[in-house]
């Protein structure tokens, strides 16, 4: 056999080779009709879907189209991948909690994720060197996660709880924030007013000990008639006014429909009063 020949075999040999490894390498059109079908109906089953669909950029878009969290499936050099991680988490904040180390710490990343949900600040950390400034600590971040969702605030650094603009965007949404907020936030009255009245009352008891004996702080929160049934404040003369012993014209508080704690449910929807033990015997 001449030497042209051999060439020629080899180069064959080869050929054959590589279009073997091609070949592996594509995953069978029934195959991916199926995992894309997964894809669409319940991305937690992705799991075992072939390490190619995973890796396959095209695929996995269509997945986090469909629920962003698919993401967690994604290979590793996607999940680094800054603008599929970009685009993850524009269309869902909580996928930020599946990128990979590099993207999570990502400033632009972190900021699009919390515009998004606010509480997937919980998910801003990173273990890359390259990042110097965690997203916690970072107060136009958190600014921004607080105001998708007042939650964000338990998640950040000392610093931002610190800040009385951030605490305020907060208890402005829900007055419950202010029991993340710092001790010098708690201080601040302008931020205790506005936590008690929107919280109908309950952000009281999270106030300095100085803005408790406050009057114009009692003064609100004895508004909601917390407490006054207890002695820790004055009941206000609105609530005097009001007093009923008739138990059909008492407001329940929260208002919510659900009656009094002197009732339990008994099906759906009667309820009837409780009764002791003792009570409740026949004789």
């Amino acid at each position: 056999m001449g030497r042209l020949e051999l060439e020629s075999s080899a180069e064959q040999r080869c050929g054959l080779v590589e279009r073997g490894a091609a070949e592996k390498r594509r995953v069978d059109p029934t195959e991916n009709a199926v995992w894309t079908h997964v894809a669409q109906t319940d991305w937690k089953a992705l799991g075992p879907a072939p390490p190619l669909l995973r890796g396959n950029r095209e695929f996995m878009t269509r997945a986090i189209r469909h629920d962003s969290r698919a993401l967690k499936f994604a290979s590793l050099q996607l999940k680094n991948d800054h603008a599929f991680v970009l685009e993850a988490v524009r269309l869902g904040g909580e996928a930020l909690e599946h990128a990979g180390d590099e993207t999570r710490g990502d400033r632009e990343i972190v900021l699009e994720a919390v515009r998004n949900t606010g509480i997937a600040l919980r998910h801003a950390y990173c273990k890359s060197a390259t990042i110097t400034t965690p997203a916690i600590h970072d107060r136009e971040i958190v600014h921004e996660a607080v105001r998708s969702d007042w939650r964000a605030l338990a998640h950040c650094s000392d610093v931002c709880q610190d800040d009385l603009a951030i605490v305020l965007d907060a208890v402005r949404q829900d007055g419950r924030a202010l029991s993340f907020a710092s001790e010098d936030a708690r201080d601040d009255r302008e931020i205790i007013l506005e936590a008690i009245r929107n919280s109908k009352g309950e952000a009281f008891r999270f106030a300095s000990a100085k803005l408790k004996d406050d009057p114009a702080v009692i003064r609100l929160a004895a508004e909601f008639d917390r407490g006054a049934a207890q002695g820790l404040w004055p009941v206000s003369e609105t609530a005097t006014a009001n007093h009923t012993d008739d138990p059909s014209q008492k407001r329940w508080f929260p208002a919510c429909d659900l009656p009094p704690r002197t009732h339990m449910k008994n099906g759906r929807p009667q309820y009837q009063r409780y009764r002791e033990p003792m009570e409740a015997t026949e004789w």
